[in-house]
Parts: structure tokens; sequence; C-alpha cells
């Protein structure tokens, strides 16, 4: 009998990165001439966002006809910080979530003949 894949790859990826520093937002004055809050700062880079993890997973198998490839990226599900947003007040902010914050999983046909 012969092999219907030509060949399989495999590979596994973890990825890991103390969380950056930034310089958080402790408060704001108002300036009621001008309608407008002033953030004020504390010192420069003395906090850090949380560690960043991320695990990917890729495989590439193909026939003799055609190749596919499967990717699954943050496999682990976990919810990885990009930043913050704060109000117009400065007194409230919320997470940015990092691009690779959701579990994804593709798949696709490669093709290995396409002309340029």
């Amino acid at each position: 009998m012969q092999q219907f894949y030509k060949n399989v790859i495999k590979s596994i990826n973890f990825k890991y990165a103390t969380g950056r520093p930034y310089t958080p937002v402790e408060g704001a004055v108002y300036h009621k001439d001008y309608d407008v809050y002033e953030p004020v700062y504390s010192a420069k880079n003395s906090a850090r966002y949380r560690d960043f993890r991320l695990m990917r997973f890729r495989q590439m198998f193909g026939t003799y006809f055609t190749s596919f490839v499967l990717k699954a990226i943050n496999i682990l599900d976990i919810n990885n910080l990009f930043g913050y947003t704060y109000s117009r007040d400065s007194y409230e902010w919320q997470e940015i979530q990092s691009s690779f914050g959701r579990r994804t999983i593709e798949c696709k046909q490669l093709n290995e003949n396409a002309s340029a």
C-alpha cells in the first residue's frame, strides 16, 4: 500500500516575555477654561503589564495532489494584555486586549503549483 501523505511537519512554539514597563496615570487636573483634563503620571516606567505567554501549534501535511496547514494560536487561551485606555478624567481605565488574546484555529489549503 502506498503512503497517502507525502510529508507531515509538526511544530509547537511557546513564547514568554516579562511584562513591558509603562507609566501609569495616577489622576488628572481639570482645566475649566479649556474644559479638559490633564493626566497626572506617576514615575516613568514605574509599573509593568502582566507577563506575555503564547503557545502555537502548526501542522503541515500534504498528499501527492495538494498540501494543507493547520494552525492553532493561543491554544492555552491566555488573555494577554496590550495596554490600558483611560476615561476622560483618567480615574477609570479598561484593559486593551492583545490581538493574541483569543484562541484561533485555522486550516487552509496551500497551492504548491501556483504561478506568480
